[in-house]
């Protein structure tokens, strides 16, 4: 350490013509700082607005040259906390992204022949995910079946009525 690196007195320090905040008093600094705090969160807003994953969604397995699972995951204790993965509930909570994705896509859509075509795609979708399933179970008697997918095609039609109220 150079001697004239040491401050003289304790209120003095050594001023460097790269020391930013030697330009600016207390409040003139604060004020540079919430400024620049705030640049950069408008800078990442498109990356804090993507959505993160939720609990249950899929974790990727990493296998090795014999086709093992050797991920950390595949750890007796990870394991047990985690509930089995459940297969139809995630089927279903595709097949309701892809219905909103739909309705949206139709929403914003003008020409008369595309939203019909978009229209049709989503009513196909509901159909082959449920409906044809419920109006079978409806045939074997299985009451209970049908009613929990016709449920399912009523969330199906909110959700394309809270894209197109019309």
């Amino acid at each position: 350490m150079d001697i004239s690196d040491v401050p003289t007195r304790v209120g003095l320090k050594k001023v460097s013509k790269f020391d930013l905040w030697s330009e600016f008093d207390d409040e003139n600094a604060e004020d540079y700082r919430d400024f620049m705090s705030w640049f950069l969160q408008s800078e990442h807003s498109t990356l804090l607005s993507l959505p993160k994953l939720k609990i249950g969604d899929f974790i990727p397995v990493e296998m090795d040259e014999n086709g093992n699972d050797v991920s950390q995951f595949n750890t007796c204790d990870f394991q047990k906390d985690r509930p089995k993965f459940n297969r139809y509930g995630y089927r279903v909570r595709k097949v309701m992204e892809r219905v909103g994705d739909l309705a949206m896509q139709h929403s914003c859509i003008i020409d008369a022949e595309c939203r019909d075509g978009v229209r049709k795609m989503c009513k196909a979708l509901v159909e082959s995910e449920f409906l044809i399933e419920a109006l079978d179970a409806r045939k074997d008697g299985e009451i209970r079946k049908y009613k929990s997918l016709m449920k399912r095609v009523e969330q199906c039609a909110d959700i394309w009525k809270g894209w197109n109220p019309s």
